[in-house]
């Protein structure tokens, strides 16, 4: 299958053990533009996951096939290249680089998957997302729904075919719990992205028609 016709993820007999199998998935895949929870209480493997999705992690057994490509079959430099233009991800601790403002943050994120810099794309974004007069700004200076809506300025700056984000709800009250959620996807829509949830949260539940419980089955 040939990368403009494979599903944006492919899961095949996926596991991944630390004291005991966390991961168990046999087959699983996302379609082009779809969008999923992955639901499960904590300690249920959810990061994992993600980290596995985006390379971050390589798998015990089985494969993850992002947009076609074995991402565990590419070596480490390779991927890493491989990551930061595919897969755009919002972590749960943010991880600004402080020392850089929300601009320069967007720049390193083209700068490590080997893109040339595009002011105007990060100019767009951070407009989008109502941090245009924040362009110049450390992350310190920001307030945690700033900080939030650079991370994923960050994520999606290089157009990922695949937007992954890890409880970014989970400390937000009900209206902006709902904000973010419709931030992500409208993001999710404008890169003409697939995007993944991993979440506790039944609050966005009915925002995703397919979910993926960790703790039963796929939906």
């Amino acid at each position: 299958m040939s990368a403009d016709t494979a599903p944006t993820l492919q899961l095949t007999d996926l596991q991944y053990r630390i004291d005991r199998p966390l991961i168990d998935l046999p087959d699983w895949r996302l379609p082009r533009g779809e969008h999923c929870l992955v639901l499960g209480p904590s300690g249920s493997g959810k990061t994992t996951l993600l980290h596995l999705l985006a390379g971050l992690l390589r798998p015990h057994a089985g494969c993850v096939e992002v947009l076609g490509q074995d991402i565990g079959a590419l070596p480490a430099g390779r991927r890493d290249a491989w990551r930061g233009r595919h897969v755009g991800i919002v972590f749960q601790r943010l991880h600004l680089i402080g020392a850089l403002t929300v601009a320069q943050n967007l720049r390193l994120a083209r700068s490590l998957a080997d893109l040339p810099p595009d002011p105007v794309r990060e100019r767009d974004v951070l407009e989008g997302l109502g941090l245009a007069r924040l362009a110049d700004a450390l992350p310190a200076r920001l307030s945690q729904g700033e900080a939030q809506r650079a991370a994923i300025a960050r994520a999606v700056v290089n157009r990922p075919a695949l937007i992954l984000a890890d409880e970014p709800t989970s400390a937000l009250d009900d209206a902006n719990c709902s904000r973010v959620a419709e931030l992500l996807l409208e993001q999710a829509a404008a890169c003409g992205a697939s995007l993944l949830i991993a979440t506790h949260d039944a609050r966005i539940k009915e925002l995703f028609l397919h979910h993926l419980d960790l703790n039963g089955d796929a939906a």
